[in-house]
């Protein structure tokens, strides 16, 4: 009884300590700033975190607090599970009973000077993959993670692997993306991991992921928050 009970507390605990995250950003702004998602708009910040004139920076989703939202600005903003993702299955069937739970994509975490939007910030795992995710249209991706928050409506498990057919100018590229997602009611990183690529002609189009992994935090360590500030 012991362990199982040593086991579970260790669960939980490993699960409150990945929504935390903590370090040192080099070259920041020196600006105390609030960390916020815009992901119902930026009427409607949704506070994450802080950062301090040293560049400190601190976050942790378990504690965030959702911000007074009306009806209609939550069913404007709120989608269903399948559709939040960065890379996508075909349709809510893929994901079963779990497809239409309401969530919301945050979108990269912003900074909140003064009530003024200053910067924003791209999660990756290198720097390659920044321009990638300020443009995939015309910059090609890198293996690699980037990290993403999604708010759910209710606690979902989600293992599936699903095929995607990519339509080229010649030819069809095929997509793999392996879901394992463990999300609690709230706000959750998501981390991507990048593990193969489909090269294409950079002159017709960018290199695009073609496998890739969904899943839980695994290391925040990794993570390099990448920030291009306004002023």
């Amino acid at each position: 009884m012991k362990l199982i009970t040593t086991v579970f507390l260790l669960a939980v605990l490993t699960s409150i300590n990945a929504q935390k995250i903590s370090r040192s950003l080099q070259d920041h702004n020196s600006r105390q700033s609030d960390l916020v998602l815009f992901a119902y708009g930026s009427d409607n910040p949704v506070k994450i975190g802080t950062v301090d004139v040293q560049g400190n920076l601190l976050t942790d989703l378990s504690e965030v607090q959702m911000p007074q939202l009306t009806a209609e600005i939550r069913e404007l903003f709120t989608s269903e599970l399948w559709l939040v993702f960065a890379f996508g299955c075909g349709n809510r069937d893929d994901f079963g009973q779990h497809g239409t739970v309401p969530a919301v994509r945050g979108g990269n975490v912003a900074l909140l000077a003064d009530k003024e939007w200053t910067g924003s910030f791209f999660i990756a795992s290198d720097q390659e993959l920044k321009p990638w995710m300020a443009d995939p249209a015309y910059n090609s991706a890198v293996r690699g993670q980037f990290w993403d928050v999604i708010y759910v409506d209710a606690d979902v498990s989600i293992n599936i692997t699903c095929q995607n057919e990519i339509h080229l100018d010649r030819g069809i590229a095929e997509a793999s993306y392996t879901y394992d997602l463990d999300l609690k009611k709230g706000f959750n990183w998501v981390e991507y991991s990048i593990e193969d690529i489909h090269v294409t002609d950079p002159e017709v189009m960018a290199s695009f992921p073609s496998k890739v992994r969904i899943s839980n935090m695994t290391d925040q360590g990794k993570m390099k928050w990448l920030a291009d500030y306004f002023f």
